[in-house]
């Protein structure tokens, strides 16, 4: 009987190691390519605003404070809209500027365009286009087409946090000065908050903008990240790294937070047979992250192929999941670095 026990025990242990694989954030570096490639790095680039609204936004000129819709009063003149605009416009040129994409950002007045409304958007004629970029000697048109926002700010109550929030959204085209036709499309969003919490040590808190202020912030928040679609940056992200319930994949993750990568990469080398089931996968998975850290993203591919090679036998598991998310992150790397190859000034 007690044999039996034993057996039983370890059946249990060995179930219990089975479901405690881990996962562990690595921070790696990544060059972000350029999304629009123009053929100089010198570009003379003007900067407008369409003036249109959807028919669909309803809320437009409304805002939500302490649960009551009210309606911007200012919007008889449009200032609320120019202060947002311009703070947008204004954020994407100085951004490129910074980046040497364009050297002397012009800006066409908010108001060039009446207001317009519909429910679609048609591109703009390219005679006009042509014409517009003209006397501004514009290689490219930079249009906001469409601009929409919302502002919410909630401070009722003596023990109710007060917080604040605006979402943002807008649509882009990229014009060609000489052509008239459209280079780029992109519609972006992004939502700012703000709350009252105390910051740091001091037990002071927060001082929140107000209204029109926090509109142009997530104005120019809006712009800086639209403008990163044209140029290349180092950034920071995390990649997951899989560490199954053996005590090699301890090792080799040891090695890696160590950023010795070929000691962990000899360790994995040793569980890719097939005949390792899941392990297989998650070794395939890690040496792909150690080629992609090494800024070998062929080799990377490689072995995330495999990996979802191998996991496509087991439907619904997390291995394969995690496999195919991070072949897509490859691959549209590997195709965002060509385009940018092929499409550079020499």
């Amino acid at each position: 009987m007690k044999r039996y026990l034993n057996v039983f025990l370890l059946l249990v242990s060995v179930f219990m190691l089975s479901s405690c694989t881990l996962y562990q954030q690595i921070p790696i570096e990544v060059l972000r390519t350029e999304e629009v490639v123009f053929p100089s790095k010198s570009n003379a680039l003007a900067f407008v605003y369409r003036n249109f609204k959807f028919n669909k936004d309803t809320l437009q000129n409304r805002y939500i404070e302490d649960g009551e819709l009210k309606t911007d009063r200012r919007t008889g003149k449009n200032e609320t809209d120019s202060l947002v605009v311009m703070a947008c416009l204004n954020a994407v040129a100085s951004v490129l500027k910074e980046k040497g994409v364009c050297d002397q950002p012009v800006f066409y007045p908010f108001d060039i365009f009446p207001p317009q409304q519909g429910e679609r958007i048609v591109p703009l004629p390219e005679e006009l286009i042509k014409k517009m970029a003209k006397p501004a000697k514009a290689d490219y048109l930079v249009v906001l087409e469409t601009i929409t926002y919302f502002f919410t700010r909630y401070s009722e109550g003596i023990d109710i946090i007060e917080y604040q929030n605006v979402p943002i959204a807008a649509v882009w085209n990229v014009y060609n000065g000489s052509t008239g036709k459209i280079e780029d499309h992109k519609t972006t969003s992004d939502t700012l908050y703000w709350d009252d919490q105390p910051e740091g040590t001091s037990g002071q808190k927060t001082v929140m903008p107000p209204r029109l202020v926090s509109l142009q912030q997530a104005g120019a928040i809006l712009g800086e990240n639209y403008a990163k679609r044209f140029y290349s940056e180092w950034e920071k992200v995390e990649r997951m790294l899989i560490i199954p319930p053996l005590e090699d994949f301890r090792q080799a993750a040891a090695y890696a937070d160590q950023q010795d990568w070929n000691k962990a990469a000899a360790i994995w080398n040793k569980y890719t047979a097939e005949k390792f089931g899941k392990l297989a996968i998650s070794a395939c998975y890690n040496l792909a992250l150690s080629e992609e850290i090494r800024d070998n993203l062929r080799n990377a591919k490689e072995w995330a192929d495999l990996a979802v090679k191998l996991a496509k036998s087991y439907k619904g598991s997390d291995e394969l999941t995690y496999a195919l998310r991070y072949r897509e992150i490859i691959n549209d790397r590997i195709l965002r670095i060509e385009k940018s190859e092929k499409y550079s000034p020499k």
